[in-house]
């Protein structure tokens, strides 16, 4: 643990955070318009790892929305999908690192709030991989996907979630110990 609070604490600056926001904003534009693309072939049709707590029945209706040409059209955002997730946690644990520094460098409990990011990491890439099977293999892909793919998903949301609102947390007591700072400078 000690390890992984020692990296993200060393990496933890303002411009590496702004770099990697800017990052995640141009995946999100990514996905953005290759969701315009899906909207113009199958309207009101919603890729599924976007759709919250949802249950298997859901899940599958999703991808049948898609239509084959919106099928196509998730496989290319699943490959940007791929990448997306370390975009994000990069963020979370640098956002974490920066924020709650001197709690981190304390020890105790503390380091263990970096584990919420990676562990969303493999909530989110199980999900991926198994959506991907399916979808690449519609409508005969295996069944036991379903469930991998659902539990990946489940994962995802429920830590991305507290992973976010640490962050919000995060992003207040890094601007407030900057602050603090500033005028101990002055």
């Amino acid at each position: 643990m000690n390890t992984l609070r020692d990296l993200v604490l060393r990496h933890a600056t303002g411009r590496r955070i702004i770099a990697v926001l800017v990052a995640n904003l141009a995946f999100m534009a990514t996905f953005t318009w290759l969701d315009s693309g899906l909207q113009a072939i199958a309207p009101g049709a919603v890729t599924p790892d976007v759709l919250g707590f949802v249950n298997a029945v859901a899940f599958l209706q999703a991808i049948e929305a898609l239509g084959s040409e919106g099928r196509e059209i998730y496989l290319t955002s699943n490959l940007v999908d791929m990448v997306y997730p370390l975009a994000y946690s990069t963020f979370f644990l640098l956002l974490l690192g920066w924020g709650f520094r001197a709690r981190l460098a304390a020890g105790g409990f503390w380091p263990w709030l970096l584990v919420l990011p990676l562990l969303t990491i493999v909530g989110d890439y199980t999900e991926n991989t198994s959506t991907r099977l399916l979808v690449s293999q519609w409508p005969d892909g295996p069944h036991w996907a379903v469930a991998v793919a659902l539990a990946g998903h489940w994962v995802k949301w429920a830590l991305l979630t507290p992973t976010a609102a640490l962050g919000l947390v995060a992003l207040v007591l890094g601007f407030k110990n900057r602050r603090s700072q500033d005028v101990g400078s002055a």
